[in-house]
């Protein structure tokens, strides 16, 4: 039985690293933690300058408070 190829992980570019980064320090911290850079990931910058690249946190809409 053939073995199949291992898929290659995605990494994150310079840029997007040094988002996290500065991201991390902002919040004092010297290393980035996964929110910060799941969101480098998606972009920095206003939303206005940018398209919607989708929501970083499933879930969270379900958790709002909900009208009655």
């Amino acid at each position: 039985m053939a073995t199949t190829p291992k898929k290659k992980r995605r990494t994150m570019t310079a840029k997007q690293k040094r988002d996290a980064q500065a991201s991390a320090r902002k919040h004092g911290r010297r290393k980035p933690g996964l929110w910060e850079n799941v969101n480098a990931s998606k972009g920095r910058g206003t939303k206005a300058k940018r398209p919607p690249k989708g929501r970083t946190r499933p879930g969270k809409r379900s958790r709002e408070k909900k009208k009655s």
